[in-house]
């Protein structure tokens, strides 16, 4: 009786007769190479396996077998992955029936497809099967081996690597288990815009990752709602200063030589040196009483140009406020809406709203600039309809101003003192092209 060494594919027996005139050998290898089992099927014309295709690849398609197996061995294999996703198109001959299909592979070269994480797939699905599949762990040894895949299809539902297939077939395929180290992730770019709550300079820190080796930067910019980018630096962090307040989109591009490779965009306010009232005339109240609650610039759409809600008067009765509220730009021509929402009367008397747009720009908010003037006894909301002609107004910003007063029609430059005439100034900016 010879045990041979476990592991051992081969085994060579030698066999030697001798007699005092001469000496014969007899020497054989005997292959303990486990074989496959080979299992059954159908073998008829009308439940066979017509291809099999692995992570896009295809093994060419296929007639019936007599004895419902075939195997295909001997094609040259294709790939199994064995970190990340692998995926499969599993073909029947027609699409007019449910079949179940199950997937095995030989994972440690054992020559079965008993052992764990062995199986693959195994649903029923009616026509053209595409599955998707991830291998378990396996050993260092087995990386890039060429093992075995057996395909089986049947109307029943066996799931046994080694059977009949009653109304199927069995399909065997070689295919090799592709090492692959972890993929070099993908460029991406990133920025942290820094910018100060006044002041016209704006700077912004790169904190891209996974740069390519020959990394080139591009900084571009553009007001918001308008035209093309606008170059303006190439270093790998940026400052960028504008000639005047408000929203602008900011794009850092990464490039890999003269080739783009990731985009990144963000959109920030630059406030400008809005503090104060600046040069505009002085405009107030001393005393609280009548509030400013709301007000909104509707073009086109409902608030989409301007929306703030204080409900609240400062102790000075003046408020200005930056250009981070402007959503969108005004195209002129334009007929667009002021809504000014003003809380109840103060000891019951009417609450007056006067509006001005300061159109040429030159800081002064003129007789001819009161875009409307009225009193609003039971409504707490006014609408305010203004109509411009084309390059009416400037490109660029210009200032609102919004007056609420208890009891009286509001100047535009006025300091409320008297307690029965209190109310509140707020000022706006709005964008024009």
């Amino acid at each position: 009786l010879l045990t041979p060494q476990e592991g051992s594919e081969s085994l060579t027996i030698a066999l030697t007769a001798d007699d005092s005139s001469r000496t014969d050998t007899y020497v054989r290898e005997l292959d303990l190479t486990p074989d496959y089992c080979t299992p059954s099927g159908f073998g008829g014309t009308t439940d066979y396996i017509k291809q099999v295709s692995v992570n896009g690849v295809s093994f060419p398609q296929t007639q019936t077998q007599p004895g419902g197996y075939a195997d295909y061995t001997n094609l040259s294999p294709l790939s199994l992955l064995t970190s990340g996703e692998n995926t499969i198109t599993l073909t029947p001959n027609d699409n007019d029936y449910r079949r179940r299909w199950t997937l095995y592979v030989d994972l440690n070269g054992d020559h079965d497809f008993d052992d764990a994480g062995e199986q693959l797939y195994n649903a029923r699905s009616k026509g053209v099967v595409n599955a998707s599949f991830t291998l378990p762990e396996i050993d260092a040894a087995a990386r890039d081996q060429i093992t075995r895949l057996r395909v089986v299809m049947d109307w029943s539902n066996m799931e046994r690597p080694c059977a009949h297939a009653t109304s199927g077939e069995y399909e065997d395929y070689a295919v090799r288990l592709s090492y692959q180290t972890d993929p070099t992730p993908d460029p991406v770019a990133a920025f942290t815009p820094n910018v100060p709550s006044t002041g016209l300079t704006a700077t912004f820190t790169n904190n891209s990752t996974d740069e390519p080796e020959n990394v080139a930067w591009s900084w571009r910019y553009r007001a918001t709602g308008g035209g093309s980018f606008v170059d303006f630096a190439s270093t790998r962090h940026a400052s960028l200063t504008v000639t005047e307040a408000g929203r602008y989109d900011i794009e850092l591009r990464m490039f890999d030589n003269a080739t783009l490779v990731s985009t990144a965009q963000q959109t920030v306010t630059i406030n400008g040196d809005s503090g104060g009232n600046d040069d505009y005339c002085q405009a107030g109240s001393a005393t609280g009483g009548v509030a400013i609650k709301k007000v909104a610039v509707h073009h086109a759409g409902f608030e989409n140009v301007l929306v703030n809600a204080t409900d609240a008067n400062v102790s000075s009765g003046y408020t200005l406020f930056d250009a981070s509220l402007i959503k969108r730009t005004i195209t002129q021509p334009a007929n667009f809406y002021i809504s000014v929402e003003v809380s109840h009367a103060f000891n019951g008397f009417d609450r007056h709203v006067g509006i001005w747009l300061d159109k040429n720009k030159d800081k002064v908010f003129a007789d001819d600039e009161l875009v409307f003037l009225d009193s609003i006894a039971q409504k707490e909301r006014q609408y305010a309809n203004i109509v411009l002609s084309s390059g009416e107004i400037e490109a660029g910003e210009t200032r609102i101003r919004v007056f609420a007063k208890a009891r009286a029609n509001p100047s535009a430059c006025e300091t409320v003192n008297d307690v029965q005439y209190n109310g509140e100034v707020e000022d706006y900016l709005l964008r024009f092209e």
